[in-house]
């Protein structure tokens, strides 16, 4: 063992170097805080635009490519693999997911793994008293230069919270898998009320179209007969002003298409370059049963009803885990730490043992912690009750909306079949001279009117149709055999 001497009283320490440690610290901070400081939000913006314009450019390209024109399956299936909403439900269901893998987590051992390695520019020692001269005597401590490394292992033996935790983690990733399901469901709907929405514009437009040249025929034929004093002056400007009217009618149908295009587009996830084009589907299939026996379908495969079902039992672990706050945690451990410090006799040692905690008084914070718990279980059952008549509710509107559909369906199509009787009377009188034009113009509006408005009825018996199938918690279209592999 070596004793230095030295002229230094007791305790007081010399001047190192530990100023010039602090600056070189100060120099990295301020380093660091200049390259925060270079953000450019502006460049940012254009590059992410630039990368969002090419990605979803190509995205379009890619499903429209070869597969137009698009039935309804075809527009469904698209916007499963690309809509935003669905994509963001699957990212929340993975990580669910996760979040029950880090629960499942807490039964396991911990290990966790230190080292380091550190010199001291004074070799650290203590006073040892003074010499027989006066000089005051220091012995050293600890070596100059020291590496140590150390092992710890823990695994909990009695922490009931992580059993509680751990169900209801499980409970969470199935919410993430039915909020999922929904979410599809949900996107499947808006996306049949837009595609019918978007083919009920696209007859109307036809329709409008062949009623523009029939105005500006029936116009012609006007003039024609006022040169020959046949017809009145008010008769051609009525004429005139029919053709005006038809050709308004259509620029707005038109854009009014374009625009329902448009926003398909957009719920398919693709860029709205340019409008779809769409073909006619088969109808879709209407549930059956009685209102009862679909309000009980509905109770049973909702995934709204599950998911309030998982809530309560998530509240009801929470409950248990506020009940566990009372109880002691033990944790058994094992530590083996190695140093190369000369002065230490073992340069290796184990330490195991038990640790347990447990809380006796907090302020009253877990009984507090427990009446929430237990209020909020309350809760969960009324949200859960609420669901339930929020769905029977949403049937019984859907089943009304459909019935009156139905109703309004058959009377335009009489309407229609009637409006075109109409017109070929009207037409072979105007033959022989029976009528006048206004009437025959008249009957021919009256045809035009009849059959629009039957088509419309036709495209709002489908989405009252695929209504009330979300109402019930099923897919809007009759996807049996088409399922990918992301649709349960």
């Amino acid at each position: 063992m070596t004793i230095r001497t030295e002229n230094m009283p007791p305790g007081k320490r010399n001047p190192g170097r530990f100023p010039q440690s602090v600056g070189l610290l100060i120099a990295c901070i301020l380093i660091c805080f200049n390259g925060c400081g270079s953000y450019d939000g502006e460049k940012v913006r254009r590059d992410s635009d630039a990368e969002y314009r090419a990605a979803s450019v190509e995205t379009s390209k890619r499903e429209l490519a070869q597969k137009e024109p698009l039935n309804l399956d075809d527009c469904i299936d698209i916007a499963l693999r690309n809509n935003y909403q669905v994509r963001r439900s699957e990212i929340e269901a993975r990580i669910a997911s996760l979040d029950r893998s880090v629960a499942f987590a807490n039964f396991l051992p911990e290990v966790k793994l230190a080292g380091s390695a550190y010199t001291i520019d004074r070799q650290p020692m203590h006073f040892a008293g003074q010499s027989p001269s006066g000089s005051p005597m220091y012995m050293p401590m600890q070596d100059q230069d020291v590496q140590t490394a150390s092992l710890r292992i823990q695994m909990p033996i009695f922490t009931p919270a992580a059993w509680f935790l751990y169900a209801a983690r499980k409970r969470g990733e199935e919410i993430g898998q039915l909020v999922q399901e929904f979410t599809r469901q949900t996107v499947m709907m808006e996306v049949t009320a837009q595609y019918f929405n978007c083919l009920s514009l696209r007859d109307l437009t036809q329709a409008a179209r062949s009623h523009v040249s029939a105005a500006r025929q029936f116009r012609d034929d006007v003039e024609a007969m006022r040169a020959r004093d046949l017809a009145s002056d008010l008769e051609v400007e009525e004429a005139r002003t029919r053709l005006l009217a038809r050709e308004t009618d259509l620029g707005r149908l038109e854009r009014a298409e374009r625009s329902a295009n448009i926003y398909l587009m957009g719920l398919m996830g693709l860029r709205p370059i340019r409008p779809c084009i769409l073909e006619d589907s088969a109808d879709l299939k209407t549930p059956e049963g009685t209102l009862s026996e679909l309000i009980a379908q509905a109770m049973f495969n909702h995934p709204l009803l599950k998911v309030a079902d998982r809530n309560v039992e998530i509240n009801r672990q929470m409950v248990k885990i506020a009940i566990a706050d009372f109880l002691p945690s033990i944790v058994g451990f094992g530590d083996l730490a190695y140093t190369t410090d000369s002065f230490t006799k073992y340069s290796t040692s184990w330490t195991m043992g038990l640790s347990g905690v447990m809380t006796v008084f907090n302020g009253f914070a877990n009984v507090n912690r427990y009446k929430i718990a237990r209020e909020r279980e309350k809760e969960a059952w009324l949200r859960r009750e609420e669901a339930c008549l929020t769905v029977i509710l949403q049937i019984l509107r859907a089943q009304t909306i459909l019935s009156d559909a139905r109703a309004d369906c058959a009377l335009a199509r009489k309407n229609a079949e009637l409006a075109s009787m109409r017109l070929s009377h009207a037409q072979q009188a105007w033959k022989e001279g029976l009528v006048s034009p206004t009437e025959l113009a008249g009957a021919l509006a009256a045809r035009d009117y009849a059959e629009e408005y039957r088509k419309i009825t036709e495209h709002s018996l489908q989405i009252s149709i695929a209504t009330l199938r979300h109402a019930m918690g099923e897919p809007a279209t009759d996807r049996s055999g088409k399922e990918d592999g992301n649709e349960k």
